[in-house]
């Protein structure tokens, strides 16, 4: 199931901006109804006993559907915003006094013991990716507001991940201008320790 999901999920910018090219943005909110309740159907097929989750997501997956049947313009541009909004929040939320920012969980996973100059660096990282997403979900918001429909799918399903992309490059390039004594691996070693997380520890 989670190859099928994730093949899926990657599809899902293209046939988000596919559809609406062809005037079919009730296509692309069916098209998110189906992503949510896969869980569900692949648990049962296995004839097994649905999580509680699952439940929840075949039944916002209903919901969708149904909406996206009487307000598939007004739908499509939810999902962008609500992930600009998360993400925002999540980093932001991380930056409190007694938590952990982001990135310095993630170089703690990684590297394990944090010193203090890449404790400090790694919070003003985090406060960079917040305000990134702050910025992506204005945009969004601006374009979903007044711009035409295709010109908001253009951002948010490809400019968008482009532009992640950057941020991700640019803030590597930082880190190592800033800790060369620490950053002592390539982009691409950085990358397949990303892939080692455990990321259930990241979110807590």
């Amino acid at each position: 199931m989670s190859l099928f999901l994730t093949l899926l999920l990657v599809s899902y910018p293209l046939v988000i901006h596919l559809s609406i090219r062809a005037e079919r943005a009730d296509i692309a909110i069916y098209f998110i109804a189906a992503i949510l309740l896969l869980p569900l159907l692949f648990r049962v097929l296995r004839a097994r006993r649905p999580a509680l989750w699952m439940l929840a997501m075949a039944g916002l997956s209903l919901m969708v559907g149904y909406l996206g049947y009487r307000y598939a313009a007004s739908m499509i541009v939810i999902p962008p915003l609500l992930i600009f909004s998360g993400l925002f929040l999540f980093f932001g939320y991380s930056l409190r006094t007694e938590g952990t920012p982001v990135i310095t969980r993630f170089a703690e996973l990684i590297l394990g013991e944090v010193e203090p100059d890449v404790r400090a660096y790694t919070r003003k990282a985090t406060m960079a990716w917040m305000i990134f997403f702050l910025v992506m979900l204005l945009i969004s918001l601006g374009l979903a507001l007044w711009a035409p429909l295709p010109a908001w799918s253009w951002f948010t399903n490809f400019m968008a991940y482009i532009l992640i992309a950057v941020m991700f490059v640019v803030e590597f390039a930082v880190r190592r201008y800033c800790l060369p004594h620490h950053v002592d691996y390539s982009f691409f070693e950085f990358l397949r320790n990303l892939r080692r997380v455990d990321y259930r520890h990241v979110i807590k």
